[in-house]
C-alpha cells in the first residue's frame, strides 16, 4: 500500500486515499490503544494473577503479539 506520494516538481509528498486512511488509523491505533497499553505496563504489576480474568484482561495479555504481528505486516518497525 502506497501510503504517501511525491508531488512532481517539489520536494513535498501528499497522502494517498487509501494512505490517509491508514496513517488515520495508525494514528488512532497510536492515540486510544498504544499510549493507555504502554503507560500501564510501566505500573509495577502484580504479583498474584486474577483468579477470574475478564475478557478485556485476556485481550490485554494477547495485545502485545497481535500489535507485533500488525506491526511487521504495515512494514512498520515496532
Amino acid at each position: 500500500m502506497e501510503l504517501v506520494r511525491k508531488i512532481e516538481h517539489t520536494r513535498r509528498y501528499e497522502p494517498t486515499p487509501e494512505g490517509a486512511h491508514g496513517l488515520t488509523t495508525l494514528l488512532v491505533l497510536r492515540d486510544k490503544v498504544n499510549k493507555p497499553f504502554l503507560a500501564a505496563a510501566c505500573q509495577p504489576q502484580r504479583h498474584h494473577p486474577t483468579r477470574n480474568p475478564t475478557v478485556i484482561d485476556q485481550h490485554y495479555v494477547t495485545l502485545p503479539g497481535a500489535m507485533s504481528k500488525l506491526f511487521l505486516e504495515l512494514g512498520i518497525a515496532a
